[in-house]
């Protein structure tokens, strides 16, 4: 990397007129300031520090999807794995994590489920041994969304892409992971559909399907629509939102709208679900006859490992949408908590993980012993709300399961802040 200051500004000021002009909608002008920057980096190294590289790589790839660019999108999503995942820089690394979950669920999104696995379990075997604490989210969620599609779709776990194997060429990016290795080794990543008789698995809750028929959004019947704003992430150009008409639900990510409509909604699902990052997180999913499915949580992005809390406009937002459910006659249910096999799943390790605490409490000496009273006193209380919390149990549309969504003041609040 280069020592001059003077170069390491204007490569930063190139990203940022680059990204500027993303924000602006201007996707094809912003795609050329990346590419080059990217292609600076690959021609000469060390003039562009390998971080931005990686930034600039990332959000190429998630302009080319937002562009409808999609093929373009998750080629470059593992350029940018293949290029920094392996080695470097730590923030490169990082981005490359990203970059792997966002290809898993445009790969899914394009209905290829067992390429989305494959990636999500290579990245795992790749990141699991990081030592900074900001990639056990990352991790966190790849096996989240892995474990997810293997409950779904009956995949096996343990099986990755083999990246080593695969010859990338960098100048016209012909890398396409559906494709057959040059010797004909190499997992079969045609998809695979589980045979089961319709109707169609549900999306896994990491997941959300677009809706192939979206409708526009007009005022409700009351002359007010309810609306929910979020950001995601870092790497995302426009905040993500759910908005209640009335007749159906229209769902805003990164300017792609999509509608489930409130009478083929079968199943709300509302939980406490707390991360590392994410203390106070609820989230609610949605789920259509056809399968479609959305999900949305209480926290919005403010920079990394950073989130605020939006738990008044999303408790408004739970509660407005039950309201609507009741008042057209849904048949579906609301459920709280996970579910059985799950929660019965967590006890048992958790069980276990206390016995082992427990048995070898008076071994290791002072410290030792400390160390372990300290864990049980920080984790149990977790344990004990999240299990209190996330219990399977039913509810209704006027009355939803205790725990899982954050207090509303009051349900005629439904009609105030936030319903216009």
């Amino acid at each position: 990397m280069t020592d001059q200051p003077g170069a390491v500004d204007a490569e930063q000021a190139e990203y940022n007129a680059a990204l500027a002009l993303l924000h602006e909608g201007l996707h094809r002008e912003a795609q050329a300031g990346f590419k080059a920057l990217i292609a600076r980096y690959e021609a000469v190294p060390g003039t562009i520090r390998p971080e931005l590289a990686a930034d600039a790589m990332c959000t190429l790839a998630c302009s080319e999807r937002d562009n409808g660019q999609v093929e373009d999108g998750l080629h470059t999503f593992m350029l940018t794995s293949l290029t920094f995942g392996y080695g470097g820089h730590e923030e490169a690394r990082y981005v490359a994590g990203i970059a792997d979950l966002l290809a898993s669920k445009l790969y899914y999104e394009q209905d290829r489920p067992q390429v989305a696995h494959a990636l999500l379990d290579n990245m795992t075997l790749r990141i699991m041994m990081e030592s900074n604490p900001r990639f056990r989210a990352l991790f966190d969620e790849a096996n989240a969304q892995k474990a997810a599609l293997e409950r779904i779709y009956g995949f096996e776990a343990g099986v990755g892409i083999r990246m080593d194997r695969i010859d990338i060429g960098r100048d016209d990016r012909m890398f396409d992971p559906m494709k057959p290795l040059a010797d004909g080794v190499g997992p079969n990543l045609d998809p695979v559909e589980p045979e089961q008789a319709s109707p169609p698995p549900p999306m896994p809750v990491v997941f959300a399907a677009p809706d192939p028929a979206p409708q526009a959004v007009v005022t409700s019947a009351a002359g007010k629509t309810c609306r929910y704003e979020k950001i995601e992430s870092k790497f995302e150009t426009a905040p993500h939102s759910w908005e209640l008409g009335p007749a159906a639900l229209m769902v805003t990510r990164q300017g792609q709208s999509f509608s489930i409509r409130y009478a083929e909604m079968t199943r709300l699902t509302l939980r406490f679900a707390p991360s590392r990052f994410k203390k106070g997180r609820y989230t609610m999913q949605v789920r259509s006859r056809s399968g479609a499915s959305a999900e949305i949580d209480n926290m919005s992005f403010v920079g990394i490992g950073n989130f605020e809390e939006r738990s008044f406009d999303y408790a408004l937002l739970v509660h407005a949408l039950g309201l609507e459910l009741s008042n057209c006659g849904s048949v579906g249910e609301v459920v709280g908590g996970v579910g059985w096999p799950y929660y019965l799943m967590m006890a048992g390790l958790s069980a276990f993980g206390l016995l082992v605490v427990l048995l070898t409490f008076l071994v290791g000496g002072p410290i030792g012993i400390l160390i372990k009273l300290a864990l049980v006193v920080l984790y149990v209380p977790r344990l004990v709300r999240w299990f209190k919390f996330n219990r399977p149990a039913p509810g209704s549309f006027t009355a939803f399961p205790p725990g899982t969504v954050p207090p509303l003041v009051s349900r005629d609040s439904v009609n105030g802040a936030g319903c216009r």
